[in-house]
């Protein structure tokens, strides 16, 4: 076998399983986590991908625990989740 051909086929499927993986921590639902942390009464303001929506929202984030659709920008979360 061309072991050109092996790399290629190799390194495409390795990159499409880290696009799925990427896009599939855009469909979790929100979660503002187990705390309810304040930090001198500032909230932790977070943006998630609203999968019906389909756009980045904001939410409030506790500070710890929820789930990995959690974004500290707007930009982040649309670089991750909308193409």
């Amino acid at each position: 076998m061309n072991w050109t051909l092996l790399f290629i086929t190799v390194f495409a499927f390795v990159m499409a399983a880290q696009v799925a993986a990427q896009k599939s921590r855009c469909y979790l639902e929100k979660e503002s986590g187990r705390c309810r942390a304040r930090k001198e009464r500032v909230l932790f303001n977070r943006y998630y991908y609203d999968k019906e929506k389909k756009r980045c929202r904001r939410f409030i984030y506790g500070g710890c625990g929820g789930n990995e659709n959690n974004f500290q920008t707007r930009r982040e979360c649309k670089k991750a989740c909308i193409k």
